[in-house]
C-alpha cells in the first residue's frame, strides 16, 4: 500500500505537470517505480531567466565530480558547463540524441572534440527520438520531459533523495545501453 499512496503522492504534488507532460520515454519498469522520486521539487525560471540555466541546477552540477546527462535538446549554455566540468577532471558521461550530436558537431566542433579527447569524458549517441532529459550526479538528479505536444517547457524536476538518484541512474543506463559509444569525430 505505501508505494502506491508514494505514487499517488508524486503526481499529486505537481499534477497540472503531470498530466500535461509526456513520459512514454519512461521505461515501464521505472514508470512503475515512480514513487522513487521521492521528495522532488519543480525548478521553473522566471520570466526574465528563461533562456538561463537555473542557478540551483547550475551550481550543483559544477560541484559534482561525477555527471551522467542523457541529452534530447541543445542548449548552448550547457557546452560551456561541459568544458567546465572537463576541465575540474569530473568523470562525466554524454548521451546526445542524433540532433543534439549533430548540432554540437556543426557548430562547436572543437569544443566536441576537446571533451571527446579528454581521458574523463565518455560520449554516446542515440539513434531513438527521446524526448527527455535525465542528468544524475552523486549530488543531486534532474528530469525534464517535454510536453505532450513535444516541447520544451523550461520546467525540471529535481531531486536530492537517494532514491531518486538510483531511479535516475536506471534511467541513465537504460539509454547507454540503446546508444553507441563515439570513439572519434
Amino acid at each position: 500500500m505505501e508505494p502506491l499512496l508514494n505514487t499517488v503522492r508524486v503526481f499529486e504534488e505537481n499534477y497540472d505537470y503531470w498530466t500535461s507532460h509526456d513520459f512514454t520515454a519512461i521505461p515501464e519498469y521505472l514508470l512503475n517505480r515512480i514513487d522513487e522520486l521521492g521528495n522532488y521539487f519543480m525548478l521553473e525560471p522566471d520570466l526574465n531567466r528563461l533562456f538561463e540555466i537555473p542557478e540551483d541546477f547550475r551550481s550543483n552540477l559544477l560541484e559534482s565530480k561525477h555527471v551522467k546527462m542523457f541529452l534530447s535538446y541543445f542548449n548552448p549554455l550547457h557546452v560551456e558547463m561541459y568544458l567546465e566540468l572537463a576541465q575540474k577532471e569530473a568523470e562525466i558521461c554524454l548521451i546526445l540524441t542524433e540532433p543534439v550530436f549533430d548540432r554540437m558537431k556543426k557548430d562547436y566542433y572543437e569544443d566536441l572534440k576537446f571533451l571527446l579527447e579528454s581521458k574523463n569524458v565518455e560520449i554516446y549517441t542515440c539513434e531513438k527520438s527521446v524526448t527527455l532529459k535525465d542528468v544524475v550526479t552523486e549530488r543531486f538528479c534532474s528530469l525534464v520531459l517535454f510536453d505532450k505536444k513535444g516541447k520544451f517547457d523550461h520546467q525540471r524536476l529535481m531531486s536530492f533523495d537517494e532514491s531518486a538518484l538510483k531511479w535516475c541512474e536506471e534511467l541513465f543506463s537504460y539509454y547507454k545501453d540503446r546508444s553507441t559509444q563515439l570513439e572519434k569525430l
